[in-house]
């Protein structure tokens, strides 16, 4: 993961404020189906200088829930669409960040190796710490070896992917009336 990524980095600790202008994106908003807002806090305007541009998320990064039992390597891909009045979202330190190299790296299929039952069980045979507080760290991330074929690749096997979770959402919308 190293090589293939632009920046990948965790979340930063953030000093929460009730003044709604800066988004802090945590675990909860993390979820398997999608990135929410719906939860969120926002962080104070006097901390901001904290976090730089490049943890500003942007259209596609990745980011994986790094710390907890039962939420540690829930991953979502990130739609900008989802900021509406917001100027920028940050991680907070539960979070990592996942951006390759665009030129050479399609974010969904990497969304999608990271979602693979493969992935999921090492990040958690890969996770440190006590029982309660398991932890991704970094440098674990960074070793992370994947699968790379060429660019026009990794699209089509995302295509493939996509076509067969919507047969597979058609069938059971059938099944279930």
């Amino acid at each position: 993961m190293g090589e293939i990524s632009e920046f990948l980095s965790r979340g930063k600790t953030p000093v929460y404020t009730k003044e709604s202008q800066y988004p802090v994106l945590a675990q909860k908003c993390n979820q398997w189906d999608s990135i929410r807002l719906d939860k969120v806090l926002f962080l104070d305007p006097n901390s901001l200088s904290k976090w730089t541009n490049e943890y500003h998320l942007q259209h596609e990064d990745i980011v994986i829930n790094s710390t907890g039992t039962g939420t540690i390597g829930r991953v979502g891909i990130f739609d900008i669409g989802i900021l509406g009045k917001y100027p920028f979202i940050v991680p907070d330190s539960h979070i990592s960040i996942v951006r390759c190299y665009k030129a050479y790296i399609y974010q969904k299929y990497i969304y999608a190796i990271f979602t693979s039952e493969h992935l999921q069980n090492k990040i958690n045979k890969a996770a440190t710490g006590s029982t309660n507080q398991k932890e991704l760290p970094k440098n674990i991330l960074i070793e992370f070896f994947l699968p790379l074929p060429p660019l026009a690749e990794q699209k089509r096997i995302v295509a493939k992917i996509e076509e067969l979770f919507a047969q597979l959402d058609f069938i059971t919308t059938t099944l279930t009336k």
